[in-house]
């Protein structure tokens, strides 16, 4: 199955209608774009608006002594549903819950750390061997050029830095991802700020302009032949 999700990306359909072709954006389930992504983990932290799309769900399950660790980075919302194939593509759809099952989050994104050894074994005890690390993911659509966005570009190479044990680029790279909103104010100060925006600006350069007239015609008062 595949996992669809209420608060999805936005994907750009052109349709045909009479001589003119419109492009509009319209929400596909299929791509879920995930607020769940783990705060913590150095290849999630600090982003933000990375769609999976065409993602199958997983679940995590160890033993209770297995030496692997493992965190799911990325889920679905709760209004997430898992459909089963064969898959209906249309981004006009009308999705009918009636129709739909096993309503909740879903796993999408999943990471293993733990001894080399222990991967073929998972109940085997810890020892000193070297660390390794796998992810699992629900699908590789987020890879995909097709779907590709700076957030997801962002993760890709946070991935192979983790991979190959080197985080000391990841902090960095994910800087500036997250979404800062304006804080709230209230309608007055709003207002101020739009009518300082709108005569502010042009205001201050009028003044700039006669400051500028004013001393060319002192410099031309003062020329003598």
């Amino acid at each position: 199955g595949r996992v669809i999700d209420a608060k999805c990306a936005m994907l750009n359909v052109s349709q045909q209608r009479g001589m003119m072709r419109v492009t509009q954006p319209v929400k596909f389930p299929f791509m879920p774009l995930p607020e769940g992504l783990d705060a913590n983990h150095p290849l999630t932290r600090g982003l933000a608006q990375v769609a999976f799309p065409f993602m199958a769900p997983l679940s995590l399950s160890l033993p209770t002594h297995s030496p692997i660790k493992g965190e799911v980075l990325v889920k679905s919302s709760d209004e997430s549903f898992i459909v089963k194939a064969p898959y209906n593509l249309d981004p006009f759809q009308k999705w009918s819950i009636e129709g739909l099952g096993d309503k909740g989050s879903k796993g999408l994104l999943i990471a293993l750390t733990g001894p080399a050894a222990a991967f073929g074994n998972p109940s085997a005890p810890a020892g000193d061997g070297p660390q390794s690390r796998v992810l699992v993911a629900g699908g590789a659509g987020f890879v995909s050029d097709q779907f590709m966005g700076k957030g997801s570009e962002t993760l890709i190479l946070n991935l192979m830095d983790w991979l190959v044990l080197d985080e000391e680029l990841l902090a960095v790279r994910s800087r500036g991802l997250r979404a800062a909103p304006i804080a709230d104010m209230s309608d007055g100060k709003r207002a101020s700020l739009k009518w300082l925006n709108i005569a502010g600006v042009p205001l201050l350069f009028v003044g700039f302009g006669l400051v500028r007239w004013r001393l060319r015609e002192r410099r031309r008062a003062t020329v003598t032949l």
